[in-house]
């Protein structure tokens, strides 16, 4: 009994291997996962993935190699400038403003749109999984059928999904053209339609099991609402980039200040590695912040910060393959996995044909 436990999840392992080898063989996928512990001070004070050191690091040795001649030229040659320190203080109040409240706001943007992704895995799994458990007595060759196309239908759906959010946060970094700006509608098209084909398949099912309560196909249907309800949240999330008017005061205030930082501090009584260290420091807050802002408005990309959607969508896969695994054998499960990999069969699923 125990041998045949350890053959059958030996025999799970090698199929979520295999998907895990091919699962979009012709996307980008991310290297590994980003995660950090952030109960060891120094790993987090030392990391480099992730880090703002190497974007910020050139504007604080500027601004702080600025502060030291301007610090040379008041106390060493005694040309001062008149510039009082209130002034610094005023445009800092402002700033900070202006500046934490965006970084307040992308981050919102952000966990929310995380919300979003984990909805859409969900409801992926969900539908299998309630189709698969509303027909497991039916082991007929036409409920396998119809389950196996409905998972497969299922799997391309959250690939399309993701593949349509990474493919625009690419093209937001180049130049758009016509082509580009047709390429990217029509990415975004492909999950509506494949949502459309599963509530026909859902409709169109032809099982004794479905037909005899009309709420389970109101059920079935009920996680492709969820699913597009999820997906038009998210295109409109990235499609919609942060008011461009607070985004140019924020950068307008920062360098100015930045700027007449140095000429403020150096009038007071500081020695030499006290103004350089306090402008080094206030340039890595300021400069940093706005960066994380940066970086943290567009998720769906391949930077560092941003969301792996490739391996979310990998783990609700893996879901759906042990799903069918357990209900009609590892021969389907492997068959919905080959399927998977088949670029032409894919293509001909999104396109109006079927």
């Amino acid at each position: 009994m125990t041998r045949s436990i350890r053959r059958n999840l030996g025999s799970r392992r090698g199929i979520i291997t295999s998907i895990s080898a091919g699962l979009v063989d012709s996307e980008k996928q991310d290297e590994k996962v980003k995660y950090f512990d952030d109960r060891n001070h120094l790993i987090v004070l030392c990391q480099s993935n992730g880090s703002v050191w190497p974007k910020v690091f050139p504007y604080c040795l500027a601004n702080t190699a600025f502060a030291a001649v301007l610090w040379y030229v008041v106390k060493k040659r005694n040309i001062h400038f008149g510039f009082s320190q209130d002034a610094n203080s005023y445009m800092a109040s402002l700033l900070a403003f202006l500046v934490v409240s965006r970084v307040r706001m992308i981050y919102t943007k952000s966990m929310h749109s995380r919300g979003e992704l984990t909805n859409l895995c969900k409801s992926c799994e969900e539908l299998v999984q309630n189709a698969t458990s509303l027909t497991l007595q039916n082991n007929s060759r036409k409920a396998q059928k119809w389950r196996h196309r409905l998972a497969y239908l299922t799997c391309l759906l959250l690939k399309q999904t993701m593949h349509a959010l990474r493919r625009h946060s690419e093209l937001l970094k180049e130049d758009m053209t016509d082509e580009l700006d047709d390429e990217d509608s029509a990415n975004f098209q492909k999950p509506a339609r494949m949502a459309y084909k599963l509530r026909t398949l859902i409709a169109q099912h032809g099982l004794d099991d479905l037909k005899s309560s009309p709420l389970m196909i109101a059920r079935l249907t009920q996680f492709v609402d969820q699913f597009t309800a999820a997906f038009y949240e998210l295109e409109g999330i990235s499609r919609t980039s942060f008011p461009f008017p607070l985004v140019q005061m924020a950068r307008t205030i920062l360098t100015i200040w930045l700027i007449f930082l140095p000429l403020g501090l150096c009038q007071e009584k500081y020695p030499l590695w006290g103004i350089c260290m306090l402008v080094f420091l206030l340039t890595f807050g300021f400069v940093g912040l706005e960066t994380v802002s940066v970086e943290m408005s567009d998720p769906f990309g391949v930077d560092d910060t941003d969301f792996d959607l490739f391996f979310m969508a990998e783990v609700t896969f893996e879901d759906i393959y042990i799903i069918l695994y357990n209900v009609d054998g590892q021969k389907a499960a492997e068959e919905l996995v080959n399927k998977i990999r088949n670029q032409d069969l894919e293509k001909l699923y999104s396109g109006n044909g079927i």
